[in-house]
This record gives structure tokens, C-alpha cells and sequence, in this order.
């Protein structure tokens, strides 16, 4: 089984699948893995891509850095603090979806989807909300999980560390259902 820690940015999802990855070693631990695909490719980040507008101009080196993405996101029993939902959000938000031909557009929502039926999702909540792109994200991640058993929206609480605490927990106990 995949855990896919999503929600808004700085919210502790890295170290949220830091110590659950600790705790259960036959989970593979991904911290970031979006940066092993496009340092290479942009120089910078997931963070940094789509907010920078890194990709105009380069569509085919996008494309292939996303489906290089989605193939480590498909791997079995892993654990990361990103995943299809945070993705989807993420090009959707930036409008990245539209500079992609009929064929690619349907090659990445097609693994996008496939993988939101695959293991545990869970979006976590900022303690406060910090800006326009986190809230509507966090929005269109929590719009995805409609009918969907496998992802979870884990509640706010009143600052950071109390967030880890709260999700590591949450997390935990959906892992042994």
C-alpha cells in the first residue's frame, strides 16, 4: 500500500512522512521526489516550477519530466509527502494543462486518476491559511476526494508542530484499517 501525503504548502507533510516512514520500514521513504525528476530539467523544484513559470516555452521536456514524476509516484508501498492530488492541483491552479496536445493531456489526467484509486491519501490543513494559491489548492485537492474512500482530509489545528502530531497519528491509524 502507497501513502500520499498532500495539502497545502509548509504544513509538515515532509516530516509527517519522515516518521511514519521511520515507524514502517516496508514503506519506501520519498521526501520530495519531484526533485530528483526536474532539478535537472528546470534547476528548480515542485515548488518553484509551475510558480516561476519554468515550463513555458518547454512543453516535451515537460511532459516527459511529468511522466518520469508519475512513475515514481507508481511505485508500490511507498510513502511521500506528495502525490497525484497535490500534482493535479498544482497544474490545474497554473493552467499548465492547456499547453499539452489531446495525447499527452490524456496520458497525465489518465495516470493522475489511476493513481487517486491507489493506496491512502491524505490532504493536510494549514493551522492558517497562507495565500491564495495554498487555499485554493488545498480546495482542489479536497474537490478530488468526492466518492473517493481512500483519501482523507485531516483537520486543522493551532500550529505546526501540533499538525504533525495530529496527521502522524490520523495517518497511522488509517494505515491499520
Amino acid at each position: 500500500m502507497s501513502i500520499y501525503i498532500c495539502g497545502a504548502c509548509n504544513c509538515g507533510k515532509a516530516e509527517i512522512a519522515r516518521r511514519i516512514g521511520m515507524e514502517n520500514t516496508s514503506l519506501q521513504l520519498h521526501i520530495d521526489p519531484a526533485d530528483t525528476v526536474f532539478v535537472p530539467i528546470f534547476g528548480v523544484g515542485l515548488d518553484r516550477i509551475f510558480r516561476g513559470r519554468k515550463w513555458e516555452g518547454k512543453t516535451d521536456e515537460t511532459y516527459h519530466g511529468l511522466c518520469e514524476y508519475l512513475t515514481l509516484l507508481e511505485q508500490d508501498d511507498i510513502i511521500t509527502n506528495e502525490g497525484p492530488l497535490l500534482l493535479l492541483s498544482h497544474l490545474m491552479f497554473f493552467g499548465l494543462l492547456s499547453v499539452f496536445n489531446d495525447e499527452q493531456l490524456r496520458e497525465i489526467l489518465t495516470r493522475c486518476l489511476v493513481l487517486l484509486r491507489r493506496g491512502k491519501h491524505f490532504i493536510v490543513r494549514r493551522w492558517i491559511e497562507n495565500g491564495n494559491f495554498n487555499e485554493i489548492s488545498v480546495s482542489l485537492q479536497r474537490e478530488f476526494r468526492n466518492g473517493r474512500e481512500n483519501i482523507f482530509t485531516i483537520p486543522p489545528t493551532t500550529d505546526y508542530d501540533s499538525t504533525v502530531e495530529q496527521a502522524v497519528e490520523y495517518i497511522k491509524e488509517k494505515m491499520e484499517v
